[in-house]
């Protein structure tokens, strides 16, 4: 595991923690980790310039993250200028997967050339994709989604000058950016247009935040998902995992909740 500040270190289940790499490059804002099978790691940094999400997205330059290899305490870097990489995971082929954020990217690259561009599994994604672990059928992979794009953050993004202005004149909270969590006060931006009618968020509103999960194959076919739409609580997705065939855990941050997820649920 991650631990800020500190590097990388593993759990053992008698509760007994080593340390596997205090590497400067370590200290702050990994956001996934994966185990390869010679028993290296693979570690993305989201960013090398700030550890907050939301100012990586509104940065002019939001790709500083970085993609490195631990293998018997010695850190490699394998390719750096990444847009806020955050999900990694083993193919069982020779390669692996990559999700980048800010890209709204996940892509497949060799562990043979690990800094060249990969081939795109998924491009110009509705969200912004996270952490990716393996499906107990072979070939399928779930991701998790923290965040889903909408169409007036784009359009913020796209306005150097609005952009700077919110920047300049706005508190983070108030940036009218994709959230964890919902926070229904007043200042909270949007509050008219069809967002909220009658004290209640509508479900088609543009919301900030969004509970999303799905599974993807080889083929780059999304075959299931699970959602909390705008009107929902699980929101925030930071973590998927399928633990047995049809059983899938799911951790919602922002909703401070770990849900379990099966054909009868």
């Amino acid at each position: 595991m991650a631990v800020e500040g500190h590097g990388l270190s593993a759990v053992m289940p008698d509760g007994t923690v080593s340390v596997i790499t205090a590497d400067p490059r370590l200290h702050t804002c990994v956001t996934a980790l994966t185990a390869l099978g010679d028993g290296s790691l693979l570690a993305c940094v989201g960013s090398t310039a700030t550890g907050e999400w939301a100012r990586n997205l509104v940065a002019r330059d939001s790709a500083t993250g970085m993609l490195l290899r631990i293998s018997d305490g010695q850190v490699e870097e394998l390719d750096r200028g990444l847009a806020w990489p955050s999900g990694v995971c083993d193919d069982g082929e020779g390669g692996f997967l990559l999700s980048t954020s800010v890209g709204h990217r996940i892509e497949r690259r060799s562990l043979a050339s690990p800094d060249r561009a990969g081939v795109p599994l998924l491009d110009n994604l509705p969200g912004y994709p996270g952490r990716i672990t393996p499906a107990s059928r072979a070939g399928e992979w779930w991701v998790a989604m923290p965040y889903l794009r909408n169409r007036a953050t784009e359009l913020i993004l796209e306005h150097d000058e609005l952009l700077a202005e919110m920047v300049g004149s706005m508190e983070p909270e108030a940036w009218l950016v994709p959230s964890l969590a919902i926070e229904n006060v007043y200042r909270t931006p949007l509050q008219t247009g069809s967002v909220r009618v009658l004290g209640e968020i509508k479900p088609w509103a543009p919301s900030r935040t969004y509970g999303l999960v799905f599974r993807v194959t080889a083929e780059g076919r999304v075959v299931a998902s699970a959602h909390s739409r705008a009107d929902g609580r699980m929101h925030g997705v930071t973590g998927v995992l399928e633990c047995e065939p049809g059983s899938v855990v799911v951790a919602c941050r922002g909703a401070g909740t770990i849900l379990m997820l099966g054909e009868d649920r």
